[in-house]
């Protein structure tokens, strides 16, 4: 595999959740993170995401509870002016 660089403030992470499990993930003050559930189906707080759904995370800490083995892509970032999703 080749790198890939990147020319901002992020951090990528990637998980595979195990079914019945939790995955927590904090997004500290000042920052913002974009969620993607890759497969499946899963809970994040009160939301129901389906495969290929995402949803924004502003300043908040998150529980990504799987209903079956799901993977998870989360990318983290300084906080923009404009936001777009959910708080």
């Amino acid at each position: 595999p080749a790198p890939v660089k990147v020319h901002a403030d992020v951090n990528v992470f990637a998980a595979e959740i195990s079914p019945g499990r939790e995955l927590a993930f904090d997004v500290r003050a000042g920052r913002q993170a974009y969620l993607v559930l890759i497969e499946v189906r899963a809970k994040i707080e009160e939301y129901e995401l389906a495969a290929r759904d995402a949803m924004e995370i502003t300043e908040q800490n998150i529980t990504v509870l799987a209903d079956d083995t799901a993977h998870v892509i989360v990318l983290e970032m300084r906080k923009s002016a404009a936001t777009f999703g959910r708080r």
